[in-house]
């Protein structure tokens, strides 16, 4: 019950009670009551302590803790989620009467594939710069392939993000990160990823 008064473990003898979402001792409670006799009663106290939320979010559940501690666990998700779509709208598209073969569509003129990923061609070359050797990984966002860079004699990840509007903003939100990161990080404490774009 929210104006009830509870023991607090470690302070004997004194008792505390609930004043705007936290706990404050029974001499605070009576100074405050008093303070707001001239504007309220000790009615309306109880009356906004009954309005405050008691069972709080679960700290490990929060979206914060997801997007930034937990950032490659909803990466993860995010893409289980998609393929596991993907793969029933696959399923889905064979148990249709397939005596009917659907045209095949192209998209970005034939660059990209219907996910509007780009098709990725090993030994094609990007800014007659980077060489592209295989595929590392895919994923909801895009797909990241291993290539060479020719100028300056070395292995590189090169991020190819899909082929849509949101993807792009995405992309450009995260290279002012790195950006903002590389900046902050003129040493190379803490092994940033160099971005080349």
């Amino acid at each position: 019950h929210p104006g009830s008064l509870c023991p607090v473990a470690g302070e004997a003898g004194r008792r505390h009670a609930p004043l705007y979402g936290r706990l404050v001792a029974e001499e605070q409670l009576a100074a405050s009551m008093a303070s707001t006799a001239a504007t309220g009663t000790p009615s309306d106290i109880q009356a906004m302590q009954a309005r405050i939320p008691h069972n709080f979010r679960d700290p490990a559940t929060a979206p914060l803790r997801k997007l930034s501690v937990d950032l490659i666990k909803t990466y993860k998700h995010i893409n289980e989620v998609y393929y596991a779509k993907k793969k029933r709208r696959a399923q889905q598209t064979q148990g249709e009467d397939s005596s009917h073969k659907k045209e095949r569509k192209l998209y970005n003129d034939g660059f990209d594939d219907d996910n509007h990923d780009y098709i990725i061609k090993n030994g094609e070359k990007f800014l007659d710069r980077y060489e592209i050797d295989s595929l590392i990984g895919k994923g909801s966002f895009g797909q990241v392939v291993k290539a060479f860079d020719h100028e300056d004699q070395c292995q590189v990840a090169i991020k190819i993000i899909k082929n849509k509007k949101p993807f792009l903003n995405q992309a450009q939100i995260e290279v002012k990160l790195l950006e903002m990161m590389n900046k902050a990080d003129i040493d190379n404490k803490y092994y940033i990823g160099k971005d080349k774009i």
